[in-house]
C-alpha cells in the first residue's frame, strides 16, 4: 500500500498538468452532485426507527394536535383584571392581522371563537346517520319508550317544554324527533371533551377563572419543520408585541411545539457559529505561530473540506438526502480529520523527501483511518435515522480526507528536516520527547485512577429526561408554566392514538382501544376519558347496525308507532301532520357513511380534532385524564400493541431512552470488535493488537469513571461523542505503536514526530469541543466537559501505558538479548506457575495429613520426597513447548552420597534438580 501511494506521487510529479486537472475535476464533479443533496430538518429522525416504533414516528410526524400554538391574552397587572370585552377586541384584531400576514402559507387555521353553526351541524349529522350510532342499549330503550305509557310520558314532557321559556328553541327539535330516539346519541357529543377547564363568553374561549382568553393556531407545517416555522414565529411575536403596545393593560403570550422547535434550531445555529468561529480562530492563530508558513492553515483545512465534499457526493448516490442535524453534528469529526493533515505537516519537519514522508506516514494513517471509519460505521447499525446519517457522513468524510492527504496533499509539501524549526515548535517537541512512561508517579496515578474508575463507572446512568436537552428561552418557560397553572391539576391529559393503514382498520382498532379504556375507568385507574368512538364506526359494524335498524322498524312497527303518536298528540292539542317530517325521516333509506378529514365536510369539521390521515396512515384519538401513580398500570395494557401509540412525553421519552441505550452498547460492541480485528489483521500479531487496544480500553474506563464521579449522564449527544473519542483514541494508539515499532525494528526515532502530531490533534479537538462551554444550548453544553476529560485521558494513556507495555513485552527482553514475550508464552508460564502452586498446596496438605500417621518418620520423609519428585517431573513434562534433553555422561544412579553444586540461574533449576531423584535434598541461601 505504501509503495502504491509513493508510485502515485512520483507519477503525478512527472505529470503536473494531469495532477491539477484530476484535482480540479474531482472538486467540480463532487461539488456539482453535493449541491443536489436534499437536507432534511425533521426532528423525528432522532427517534428509533424499529418495527415497533414505525407507527410512533408516523404519529409524531403527522399528529396535528401536537403542532398547535396556544395564544393567551390576559391582564398585564394581575391585581387589576382586564374586562373580557377588551380581550375579545384585541383577539379579533390579532386574528385579522395574523390571517393577513400568514394565512394559508404559514397558518392553516385560527380558532378564536366557538362556531355556533357547528352545534346545529352536529345535530343534523347525528339524525342523518342515526342508525349507525345506535347500540343494543338504545334498542332496549326503544322497547320501553314505544309503549302507550312511554309515548304518553314523552309527549307530556314535550308539551311542558313548549310552554316553557325554552319552547321556541326546542320547537324544531321536538317536531323533528318527538319520541327522542336520538336524544341519547346527542348526549354522546359531550364525550368529545374531558371535564371542562374553560368557559365560553360571547362565543370566545376563556380559562375557567375567566382571566385569560385563549386562541389556537394550526400551522401549515409540522413541529419538525423548524426552518419553515421560523417565519411564523417571527410574525407571531411581532403581532403579540403590537397588541401589547396598542393595549398596555394586556399581556400577550404564546406556547407550542413549533415555537420550542424553532428556538432550539435558532440557538443551535447561533452556538455553532459562535463556538466554531472561536475554535477556528484559536486553532488558526496557534498553528500559524507554530508552523510560521502562511500556507500551513489552508493545507490543514483543505483536506477536511475535500472530505466533506466527498461525503456529500457519495450520499447523493447512496440515498439522495441527509439530515441537516447530522451534517452539523458531523463537524465534530473535524478534530479527527484535521489530525490527518496535521500529521502530514508535522512529520515533514523530520524527513528529507516527500517520498520518505509518505513511506513513514502512509501505513499508520491508513490503518488509523480505517479503524476510525469503522467506529463511525457502527452507527449505521443503530435504530435512529439521525445516528445512521451521522455515521455515514462522518465515515465518508474521513475516507475523503484520508485520500486527499495521501494523494494530493504531498504535492504541496516538502522535506524540511534541515530547516530550523520555530521556537514554539521546538518547545512542543521537547515536551513530547519526554519519556512519560518512565515517570513512576504519573504511571502510578493513572493506574490508581483506572482502578477507582472501574468502580465509579458503574454509577453512570442514562438521562431519562430528554427535555433537559431542550433549549427554552425564559418567555416560553413562563408561558408553559402559565398553561400548567391554568389547565393542569393532579391528573395529566394523555392521548391514545389508534393507528391503521386506512379508516376501516383504524376504526376497528379504535373500538378495541376505547373498550379497554372504558374498563380501566371502571377499575378506577382512569379518572375520565373522551373519544369519538360513538361516531367513528367501522364499515362492518355499520352494516350490522343498518340491518338491525331495518329489522326493527318494519312497516307494521312504523304504522303502529304513527297511530299511537297521533292519538296522544291530539290529546295535547298538536295539529294533525305536525310530525310528518319525523315519519318521513324514519322511513328514509339510511346507508353507510364514509368519513373524511376534509374540513369543508360536516364530519370533517365535527371530527377534525379526533382523526388525522397522512402517508397511508389513519390516526384516531382518545384522550384520558390520569394520575401519575396509575400510569404504569394503564400503559401495561397497551405496551405490546403496535397499533396504539401513547402520546405521553415522559412515557415516550423512556421508550426512546431504552432504545438509544441499547444502541449505545451496540455501537460500543461493533466499534470495539471492528477496531480489534482490524488491528489484528494489520499487525498480524495478537500481542501488538492487545498493546494498541488495551490503552483505548483503559482510557474508556477512565472516561466512564470520571462521568460517574462528576455525575455526568449519557444522552443522545454523548453516544455520538463516545464514538468520536473511541475513534480518535485508536488513531493515537496506532501512531504510538508505529513509532515504537520503528524504533525497535530500524532504530528510527519517528515516535517523537508522531507524538507531536498527536499533540496538535488533541489540541484542535480540545479547543473545538471546549469552545462549546460558551454554548447556551444544553445539548451542546453537555459535550464540552466530557470531551475535554476524554481527550486528556486518551492522550495520557497513549503516552504512558502503551510505551510501558511495549517495553515490558518487546523492548525490555530485546535489550537483554532475549526474544519478545508472546501471549502464548505468558499463558504457558502462568499455567505452569499455577500448577506448581497447586502442587505445593497439595503436598503441604499431605504432609499435615501424614504427621499423625503411626509410621516411622524416615518412611514418611521418603514418601514426601518421592511425591515432590513426581510433582516436579510432571510439571516439566507438561511444558511441551520447551525442548528438553537429558545428559548423563557419568551414568549417575544416585546410589552413593554426593554433593551436587548447581549454578542457579532460573526458577527452572529447582524443578529440574528435584525431578532427578527422590533422594536429592536441596540446601539454599535465604534469598532463593
Amino acid at each position: 500500500m505504501t509503495q502504491f501511494f509513493i508510485g502515485l506521487y512520483d507519477y503525478f510529479e512527472r505529470h503536473k498538468i494531469l495532477f491539477y486537472l484530476s484535482l480540479i475535476s474531482c472538486v467540480l464533479l463532487m461539488g456539482f452532485f453535493a449541491l443536489q443533496v436534499r437536507f432534511e430538518e425533521n426532528i423525528t429522525q432522532f427517534f428509533p426507527d424499529t418495527k415497533d416504533s414505525q407507527n410512533t414516528i408516523k404519529v409524531f410526524d403527522n399528529l396535528k394536535i401536537k403542532d398547535k400554538i396556544i395564544i393567551m391574552l390576559s391582564s398585564a397587572d394581575t391585581c387589576h383584571r382586564v374586562e373580557p370585552d377588551s380581550l375579545i377586541e384585541a383577539a379579533g384584531q390579532l386574528q385579522q392581522t395574523l390571517t393577513e400576514k400568514a394565512g394559508g402559507k404559514l397558518i392553516k387555521g385560527i380558532l378564536a371563537q366557538v362556531d355556533q353553526s357547528l352545534i346545529q351541524g352536529a345535530t343534523d349529522f347525528v339524525y342523518e346517520h342515526l342508525p349507525l350510532f345506535l347500540t343494543d342499549t338504545d334498542y332496549q330503550r326503544f322497547d320501553s319508550l314505544l309503549t302507550d305509557k312511554g309515548i304518553q310520558a314523552v309527549m307530556q314532557k314535550n308539551y311542558t317544554n313548549l310552554l316553557s321559556p325554552a319552547g321556541i328553541a326546542l320547537r324544531s327539535y321536538i317536531l323533528r324527533d318527538p319520541l327522542g330516539l336520538g336524544s341519547e346519541t346527542l348526549k354522546h357529543l359531550q364525550d368529545f371533551q374531558l371535564e371542562a377547564n374553560y368557559e365560553i363568553y360571547d362565543e370566545h374561549i376563556f380559562s375557567k377563572d375567566g382571566s385569560t382568553l385563549l386562541m389556537f393556531i394550526t400551522p401549515v407545517f409540522s413541529t419538525g419543520s423548524t426552518g419553515k416555522n421560523d417565519e411564523l414565529i417571527k410574525i407571531l411575536e411581532e403581532e403579540l408585541k403590537h397588541v401589547q403596545g396598542e393595549s398596555p393593560t394586556i399581556r400577550a403570550e404564546y406556547f407550542g411545539g413549533p415555537s420550542v422547535g424553532v428556538y432550539n434550531a435558532r440557538q443551535i445555529k447561533k452556538d455553532t457559529i459562535l463556538t466554531s468561529s472561536l475554535a477556528l480562530l484559536i486553532i488558526i492563530v496557534f498553528i500559524s505561530l507554530v508552523f510560521k508558513r502562511k500556507r500551513s492553515i489552508p493545507l490543514i483545512i483543505t483536506p477536511v473540506l475535500f472530505g466533506g465534499l466527498f461525503a456529500l457526493f457519495l450520499i447523493f448516490f447512496i440515498k439522495g438526502s441527509i439530515s441537516a442535524i447530522a451534517v452539523g453534528a458531523g463537524s465534530a469529526v473535524m478534530g479527527i480529520a484535521l489530525s490527518y493533515s496535521i500529521h502530514m505537516l508535522a512529520h515533514q519537519n523530520h524527513v528529507s523527501t516527500v517520498q520518505q514522508l509518505i513511506k513513514e506516514i502512509a501505513y499508520p494513517l491508513t490503518v488509523g483511518s480505517f479503524t476510525t471509519i469503522g467506529a463511525f460505521l457502527g452507527l449505521i447499525f443503530t435504530s435512529s435515522d439521525l445516528l445512521r446519517d451521522f455515521g455515514l457522513f462522518a465515515s465518508l468524510a474521513l475516507v475523503g480526507t484520508t485520500l486527499f492527504c495521501l494523494i494530493y496533499l504531498p504535492h504541496f509539501l516538502k522535506g524540511q528536516a534541515d530547516v530550523k524549526q520555530g521556537r514554539i515548535l521546538r518547545i512542543i517537541e521537547k515536551i513530547n520527547a519526554y519519556s512519560y512512561e518512565k515517570n513512576k508517579w504519573l504511571v502510578g496515578g493513572i493506574l490508581l485512577i483506572t482502578v477507582i474508575c472501574l468502580f465509579t463507572s458503574q454509577k453512570v446512568g442514562f438521562n431519562n429526561d430528554m427535555m433537559s436537552l431542550n433549549y427554552e428561552p425564559r418567555h416560553l418557560q413562563q408561558s408553559e408554566e402559565k398553561l400548567l397553572q391554568l389547565f393542569d391539576n393532579d391528573e395529566k391529559t394523555v392521548l391514545f392514538v389508534s393507528v391503521g393503514k386506512d379508516m376501516n382498520q383504524a376504526t376497528e382498532i379504535y373500538a378495541t382501544t376505547n373498550q379497554k379504556l372504558s374498563a380501566l375507568k371502571e377499575q378506577g385507574l382512569i379518572k375520565e376519558y373522551a373519544s369519538a368512538s360513538q361516531f367513528l364506526i367501522s364499515p362492518q359494524e355499520q352494516q350490522k347496525r343498518l340491518k338491525k335498524w331495518k329489522d326493527y322498524w318494519t312497516d307494521e312497527k312504523q304504522q303502529q308507532v304513527r297511530e299511537q303518536l297521533e292519538t296522544v298528540a291530539a290529546e295535547y292539542r298538536f295539529r294533525p301532520g305536525s310530525f310528518e317530517p319525523f315519519y318521513q325521516w324514519m322511513n328514509q333509506p339510511f346507508g353507510e357513511y364514509h368519513y373524511t378529514a376534509q374540513e369543508d365536510d360536516l364530519s370533517g369539521k365535527l371530527l377534525n380534532e379526533w382523526q388525522t390521515s397522512a402517508d397511508s396512515i389513519t390516526m384516531l384519538i382518545s384522550q384520558i385524564r390520569i394520575s401519575e401513580p396509575n400510569k404504569e398500570a394503564v400503559y401495561q395494557n397497551f405496551n405490546k400493541d403496535p397499533n396504539v401509540v401513547i402520546f405521553d412525553r415522559s412515557y415516550f421519552a423512556n421508550k426512546w431512552v431504552s432504545a438509544i441505550n441499547d444502541d449505545f452498547y451496540l455501537i460500543l460492541y461493533i466499534s470495539s470488535f471492528l477496531i480489534f480485528f482490524a488491528l489484528w489483521f494489520s499487525y498480524g500479531r495478537i500481542e501488538l493488537t492487545l498493546m494498541s487496544f488495551l490503552p483505548m480500553l483503559i482510557s474508556w474506563v477512565i472516561i466512564l469513571g470520571l462521568m460517574g464521579i462528576l455525575g455526568i449522564e449519557f444522552n443522545i449527544i454523548n453516544i455520538i461523542l463516545s464514538t468520536f473519542i473511541f475513534g480518535i483514541g485508536d488513531d493515537f494508539s496506532i501512531f504510538i505503536m508505529d513509532g515504537l515499532q520503528n524504533k525497535y525494528r530500524t532504530g528510527q526515532k519517528v515516535l517523537n514526530s508522531h507524538k507531536t502530531a498527536i499533540f496538535f490533534s488533541a489540541f484542535t479537538t480540545v479547543v473545538g469541543m471546549g469552545a462549546l462551554v460558551f454554548a447556551k444550548h444544553p445539548a451542546l453544553q453537555s459535550i464540552s466537559l466530557i470531551s475535554i476529560l476524554g481527550m486528556i485521558a486518551v492522550v495520557l494513556v497513549a503516552y504512558t501505558i502503551q510505551p510501558l507495555i511495549f517495553r515490558f513485552f518487546i523492548a525490555g527482553p530485546a535489550s537483554k538479548g532475549l526474544p519478545p514475550y508472546t501471549l502464548i508464552g505468558l499463558i504457558r508460564t502462568v499455567l505452569l506457575f499455577l500448577l506448581f502452586f497447586i502442587g505445593c498446596i497439595v503436598l503441604r496438605i499431605l504432609i499435615i495429613l501424614l504427621y499423625p500417621v503411626p509410621v516411622r518418620k524416615s518412611s514418611k520423609q521418603r514418601l514426601v520426597c518421592h511425591l515432590i519428585q513426581i510433582t516436579c517431573k510432571g510439571i516439566l513434562l507438561l511444558a511441551t513447548a520447551v525442548k528438553k534433553e537429558h545428559i548423563n555422561k557419568a551414568n549417575e544412579r544416585f546410589r552413593h552420597p554426593a554433593i551436587i553444586i548447581a549454578n542457579h540461574q532460573s526458577f527452572i533449576d529447582i524443578l529440574v534438580l528435584l525431578s532427578l531423584s527422590s533422594k536429592i535434598l536441596m540446601v539454599t541461601n535465604h534469598w532463593v
